[in-house]
């Protein structure tokens, strides 16, 4: 197979739209970037070159300006007590910017709107996002940790960027860290304060 069909002048484009399809047929776990390749007619190969690994495949494919590992760095790396207003000072401070707030409403819309888009959504935020933080800061967390962060983070989104609830929409980003930053450091100790049977 050849790794650029000729006559073929956007093949970024044409993998990224088989990539959008096959997360559309197969769901988030079931695209593979081998999958798409063959979808798109193009060399394995090459999409790596262009994208390097699925998060940036997906993240692409979502119209997403950019991949989550770039906005969790500074999260990975929070002392454990200050990983809650880390992680909603990274998300915020990211969607706050213009270019990503359109992208973050946008997937947000048709993440809410259809229940395969929704899964795809709800996948990538876990398995990308979620997981990452947890990983690193809670790797013995039960389920409902990840289950409660991806809640926060719908809520969060809904309520300032889509509904623009007031005063929550206009807040500085210090302001919000204030106010959800220990909700979200609450989920990520759960267990630890309410104990497990």
């Amino acid at each position: 197979m050849a790794g650029r069909r000729p006559g073929a002048p956007d093949t970024r484009g044409e993998i990224v739209a088989a990539a959008r399809a096959e997360l559309a047929q197969h769901g988030y776990d079931g695209t593979s970037l081998r999958a798409v390749a063959r979808r798109a007619g193009v060399d394995p190969a090459l999409v790596h070159h262009y994208f390097k690994d699925k998060q940036r495949l997906v993240t692409a494919a979502l119209s997403l300006p950019v991949a989550p590992a770039e906005v969790l760095g500074p999260v990975l790396v929070a002392p454990s007590d200050d990983v809650g207003s880390a992680f909603i000072r990274a998300l915020v401070t990211s969607w706050d910017e213009p270019a990503n707030r359109e992208a973050v409403v946008a997937m947000s819309r048709s993440g809410l709107g259809t229940a395969g888009q929704g899964e795809i959504v709800r996948d990538f935020v876990l398995r990308e996002t979620i997981a990452e933080v947890v990983q690193r800061h809670r790797p013995d967390a039960p389920p409902e940790v990840a289950a409660l962060l991806l809640a926060l983070m719908v809520g969060l989104v809904a309520a300032r960027y889509l509904l623009e609830v007031e005063p929550l929409a206009s807040m500085s980003v210090d302001e919000v860290v204030r106010a959800v930053g220990p909700a979200a450091q609450l989920h990520l100790d759960l267990d630890r304060v309410v104990g497990r049977p």
